[in-house]
């Protein structure tokens, strides 16, 4: 979807979701909701949707985003974004670079074939294990 939504809502509903122990139901079906189903998570009805098909009150979460129940987590994680680097989300960082965004299984498959590669790179393997190419190994 382009362009990219306005998430602070979509955030806020990771801490409502989060006092029901499904952070991780929320986080899948969101991701699938944003970049399989195209559509705008950014948008408070699609959220509370989102909420509904999790089994959650879409009511009370529609309540606490007007009440701007979570905004101060939100804040705070904001603020400490800096301080991680953070440019977007999702990001990942394999071998000192950042990799962001959305993958298909078969890009993640590329990457972190890629990843294995560069971490191999020098090293000799035998059967008493894997060591710098320039020390033999005993």
């Amino acid at each position: 979807m382009s362009p990219q939504p306005y998430t602070t809502d979509a955030f806020q509903g990771y801490y409502f979701v989060r006092q029901a122990g499904r952070e991780l139901d929320y986080v899948r079906l969101t991701f699938d909701v944003f970049y399989r189903q195209q559509k705008d998570i950014g948008n408070p009805a699609v959220l509370r949707i989102i909420m509904d098909e999790l089994g959650l009150d879409g009511a009370a979460f529609a309540k606490a985003l007007t009440n701007r129940a979570f905004r101060a987590e939100v804040d705070q994680n904001w603020e400490a974004k800096s301080a991680l680097n953070l440019e977007g989300i999702p990001a990942y960082q394999m071998n000192g670079e950042k990799i962001r965004g959305y993958h298909t299984p078969e890009e993640w498959r590329a990457i972190l074939l890629d990843q294995a590669e560069k971490t191999m790179a020098g090293l000799v393997c035998t059967p008493e294990g894997c060591g710098p190419a320039s020390q033999p190994l005993d």
